[in-house]
């Protein structure tokens, strides 16, 4: 098992073995998808933190210019969304779609990220033919709103 596999399967002890034994933060797959976006994608609040607590740069961007904060939100990971936005991960960030946290979180139906995103102050005017021509769950933005 390597540094990145211990992102990505949310093994904490693990990765702090490779951390303190020098592994970079920072390091990619093949994706260019960093431990942090990994952890994110998986839900593993304690990875993240641990790799935030070590110097992982929360607005890193895969080839799909998809960053730990949109991941999170894909998943409906309040926590983890939640705690990055604590750590000034861009609420207004967006992938190589146009896609942003709040599309995401909205299009799977996860309420609770939804209006978190909107708590922060995400730019929702930015898409109003997605909420209004989509067959999403755009009923949750609109309620929130």
């Amino acid at each position: 098992m390597d540094f990145l596999e211990c992102c990505k399967t949310g093994n904490v002890n693990g990765l702090v073995t490779f951390l303190a034994d020098g592994a970079h933060v920072s390091q990619t797959d093949k994706y260019e998808n960093s431990g942090l976006q990994l952890s994110a994608a998986g839900g593993y609040l304690d990875c993240v933190k641990k790799l935030i607590s070590y110097g992982a740069n929360i607005h890193q961007r895969n080839i799909h210019c998809r960053t730990a904060l949109l991941a999170a939100a894909e998943g409906g990971y309040f926590d983890i969304v939640c705690h990055l936005l604590s750590h000034s991960a861009n609420v207004n960030d967006m992938d190589e779609n146009r896609m942003s946290a709040l599309l995401l979180a909205s299009k799977e139906g996860y309420v609770d990220c939804v209006a978190e995103l909107i708590s922060k102050g995400i730019f929702i005017q930015n898409f109003p033919h997605f909420f209004q021509n989509s067959n999403s769950n755009s009923s949750i933005v609109k309620k929130e709103v």
